[in-house]
């Protein structure tokens, strides 16, 4: 049986966790990717789940679902923890890393960093001309169309949508070159409320 304070000591610093990597607005979840504190929280995670394994106790259960928001990080496969946030394979084109992206997060339009913009292609590109008045540009990069907007109107688009009840995952670039492509990865995940509650 697991000791009242293992289950307390986990407590406590999953909900240490939660205050830095999740967000509650009034309406929406926001996940903030940030790497190094995930790498802390896998670990941290990681140390819990031989008794996690051993225990079958109703309060370390009940402990589980009320962090919910695990399940957007990490899932469990084979007794070990696996990252969901992650490229797990080295992508050698911009179009490749796109799509991959687009399947790794079905059903959630993705605000894709390029340089100063943040753009859309192909499906999700067709989505927010519609749904943010977006004008369309020709074909790029392999792409039959595309729109964009600035970084810095991030925030208003995002409101947006997150209004019309759609998930969005915000894909920043990184300082450094992967394979003659720019790194991406995941920054912000911006949930409805409804989305979050299911």
């Amino acid at each position: 049986m697991v000791r009242r304070r293992v289950v307390n000591r986990l407590k406590a610093r999953l909900v240490g966790y939660e205050r830095r990597l999740v967000r509650r607005k009034e309406d929406c979840t926001v996940l903030m990717y940030d790497r190094t504190l995930l790498e802390k929280l896998m670990a941290t995670c990681s140390s819990y789940l031989a008794h996690l394994k051993m225990a079958n106790t109703y309060r370390l259960k009940k402990l589980l679902s009320r962090f919910e928001w695990l399940r957007y990080f990490f899932e469990r496969h084979d007794g070990k923890l696996k990252r969901i946030y992650q490229v797990s394979k080295p992508i050698q084109s911009f179009k490749a890393q796109y799509q991959f992206i687009i399947r790794k997060y079905p059903g959630s339009l993705l605000f894709f960093q390029v340089g100063r913009f943040y753009e859309f292609y192909d499906k999700q590109a067709e989505i927010a001309q519609r749904l943010l008045r977006l004008k369309g540009t020709g074909a790029r990069r392999g792409f039959r169309t595309r729109c964009g907007f600035p970084v810095n109107l991030q925030e208003r688009y995002l409101r947006r949508l997150v209004k019309r009840g759609f998930s969005v995952h915000v894909v920043r670039e990184e300082d450094h070159w992967l394979y003659g492509i720019k790194k991406r990865s995941i920054g912000e995940r911006w949930i409805p409320t409804s989305i979050a509650a299911d």
